[in-house]
Formats: structure tokens, C-alpha cells, sequence
């Protein structure tokens, strides 16, 4: 059974609009991970617990949460868009944090399939950062009733180890439609 977690999520007022929050739940096999329940159509993913914040947002009809995956960064994005187009999705999400990177090009872009046995779209960007650090994004984008769901880790390139690469895949593999 599982027991709801009495947390304060973020709100943010978006042309006037409040912004739905998702809901935290214990996650009984691990209390280092929570599971998020959002989106249109229902999803729930696991998170990690503890974060400083879960921060949930809205906008023209794209719902997510921002989570960081420690104190500085990097960050990890949850959410559900309308469309299936994978390439305006990635184009759209990813257009703020690329635009400031040189020499920006696309590592990986194929199809996976999730240990819950979802197929998904995976895309990976490196980048220099004007500091002169490699800077990386991660996508993952699952389809269904005509929306996109998507999961989105946007950080340093040598970020992407220990807890924080385990945080990542396991959100990747817990994701599953309600």
C-alpha cells in the first residue's frame, strides 16, 4: 500500500493559472527513492527522496517537475507535453540549455526499451560550456493518447556518475503509465 508523503510542493502561478503539483508516495523497497505520480495522461516514476525541492510547473499545456539531483545541479525534469513529435519535444525542451554551448552535437539518438518493457525515444547532447566543461542533456520520451511524456537530465558531463547516473537510470526504468 502506498502511504502519501505530506510534502509542500512548488507552486507556480503561470499566466494566472495555479500549476497542478504531483503527488510524493513512500517507496517501501528503497526509502532513498519516492514515487511521483503527474501528468496527462498518469504517470508514476521514481525519485529520489530527500531533494531540496520538487518544483512543479505549468505552461501551455506542458506539465513537469524540476528536481535537483543535489545542491548546484544537475537537474532532472519530469513532465507531459501534448504531441508525439519527438524532434519539436527535444527541440523545445532542450533549446534554453544548448543555445550556450559550443561545438553542441548529438552522441546518441535511438530507440530503447524500458525494463517496465516501454519503448522510447533516447537522445544524448555534449557541449562545451563557456567555463570550458562539457556540458550534457539526456532525454528519454515515451508517446501515449497523443501526448509526450518525457524524463530530461541536464548537467556537467562528469556529473553523470555514482548516485546521480543511478538516480537517472532509475527513473528511466521505473517510469510506467497509470
Amino acid at each position: 500500500m502506498l502511504k502519501r508523503i505530506v510534502v509542500a510542493l512548488g507552486l507556480v502561478l503561470v499566466a494566472s493559472i495555479t500549476a497542478l503539483a504531483g503527488q510524493l508516495y513512500i517507496y517501501e523497497d528503497d526509502p532513498g527513492y519516492w514515487w511521483y505520480w503527474a501528468g496527462s495522461p498518469d504517470y508514476e516514476v521514481l525519485v529520489p527522496a530527500n531533494r531540496p525541492y520538487y518544483l512543479d510547473q505549468e505552461w501551455s499545456g506542458h506539465t513537469f517537475v524540476e528536481i535537483p539531483l543535489r545542491d548546484g545541479g544537475p537537474l532532472l525534469f519530469i513532465g507531459t507535453a501534448p504531441g508525439t513529435n519527438f524532434q519539436q519535444l527535444w527541440q523545445a525542451l532542450t533549446a534554453s540549455w544548448s543555445f550556450p554551448l559550443r561545438s553542441s552535437r548529438v552522441t546518441e539518438d535511438s530507440q530503447i526499451t524500458t525494463n517496465q518493457g516501454l519503448r522510447a525515444h533516447f537522445r544524448v547532447m555534449t557541449g562545451t560550456t563557456q567555463e570550458g566543461s562539457t556540458a550534457m542533456i539526456r532525454m528519454v520520451a515515451f508517446t501515449r493518447d497523443g501526448r509526450s511524456a518525457y524524463l530530461l537530465f541536464v548537467g556537467k558531463e562528469s556529473e553523470y556518475t555514482g548516485d546521480l547516473r543511478q538516480y537517472w537510470l532509475r527513473a528511466v526504468n521505473s517510469f510506467r503509465w497509470r
